[in-house]
């Protein structure tokens, strides 16, 4: 797990810095498989935002990102399905961006990093999309969730969240993995670490009723 208050690296590393779509799903799947389709649609939600708002988003641009995270756990209901998927993708961002981001940017210092981040990152989605068995029938799950159902996101609407899986799916059915920088054992390990790390975070922060 990243240390307890890690501070905010500088814009420029950390802008387009996600793991894959699928690889959200994986981990949300890998806390809690029992959950409402409308987790899994939180799970990708915050990604429907353009920069650099979607970076304020993620405490990305925060001095302690860790402290910020922890406030929203605490405000979490863990019973809001959409909120708690938010909350899972949000701390795996955070434990990706602290460790295989970084580990990215160090083989590739380039300017132009990040279309070939991009397309590792794709392909290793891709991979997920077609070779786990509940992954296709998860994606047609979450785009039948009625917009209505959808929580709440500043600065994004119900249509944006849609537009985003959707887009997303039609990316993953054009890409064929797996990566060779982010290979199939590598994302299996962190979905497996990431998930494990935000059972025992969630359980340290939980959800404060009396204060909401």
């Amino acid at each position: 797990m990243p240390a307890a208050s890690v501070a905010a690296k500088p814009k420029a590393q950390w802008v387009k810095s996600l793991p894959s779509f699928s690889m959200h799903l994986a981990v949300a799947r890998a806390v809690n498989a029992a959950r409402t389709p409308l987790y899994f649609v939180g799970a990708l939600a915050p990604d429907a935002m353009d920069y650099p708002h979607k970076e304020q988003l993620h405490f990305r641009t925060c001095e302690y990102r860790a402290d910020e995270l922890a406030k929203l756990a605490h405000a979490t209901d863990p019973a809001d399905d959409f909120a708690e998927g938010i909350l899972v993708h949000l701390f795996t961002d955070w434990l990706w961006d602290t460790t295989h981001m970084m580990h990215y940017r160090e083989h590739d210092p380039s300017d132009d990093w990040w279309r070939r981040y991009q397309a590792h990152t794709g392909e290793a989605s891709s991979h997920i999309y077609y070779t786990e068995p509940w992954a296709q029938p998860l994606w047609q799950a979450m785009l039948a969730v009625p917009q209505e159902n959808y929580g709440t996101i500043a600065g994004i609407t119900p249509q944006d969240i849609t537009n985003l899986m959707q887009g997303e799916m039609r990316r993953v059915q054009r890409v064929r993995g797996p990566s060779a920088f982010f290979f199939p054992q590598l994302v299996e390990a962190f979905i497996a670490q990431a998930a494990q790390d935000y059972i025992a975070w969630r359980n340290a922060h939980e959800f404060s009723a009396s204060k909401h």
